[in-house]
């Protein structure tokens, strides 16, 4: 891409050969950039399983190999990378953490009521940090 043609609106886009160097426009109404295909991962370190592309590992319910814990979007091992799909992907994780959030729920509750639930120190210092996971559950 070397222009964004624009008359207060795009109307297209200027588009240079990479190899023989030739200009070209193309009439357009808008202009999606794809920025390229390697997932920004490094973060994760070892913390979640990875394909050999990068990819996080999470199947159809987007939910990974850590409970709790879902991969939506471009960054998720899939056939498909479009709009579409990540959107889709964060509607599909979003139903899948709340039925993971209301199952820990009631086993706290559960818990609770067997007197088998308390949170240590650790737990507390564990809520408090940028790592927090809502399954902190300890038993007695």
């Amino acid at each position: 891409l070397a222009e964004i043609v624009t008359e207060k609106r795009v109307t297209g886009a200027k588009i240079r050969n990479v190899s023989g160097g030739d200009l070209r426009e193309i009439e357009c109404d808008g202009i999606f950039v794809s920025i390229g295909r390697k997932p920004a991962t490094e973060i994760l370190g070892d913390k979640l399983a990875l394909d050999k592309s990068g990819y996080i590992i999470a199947d159809e319910s987007t939910k990974t190999a850590i409970d709790g814990v879902f991969a939506v979007g471009d960054i998720r091992t899939k056939t498909l990378r479009q709009i579409v799909t990540a959107t889709a992907d964060g509607a599909v994780a979003a139903h899948f953490a709340e039925e993971y959030l209301s199952n820990i729920k009631k086993l706290e509750e559960k818990l609770k009521k067997e007197g088998n639930y308390s949170v240590s120190e650790n737990s507390i210092n564990y809520l408090k940090s940028p790592f927090y996971h809502p399954t902190i559950i300890q038993y007695k």
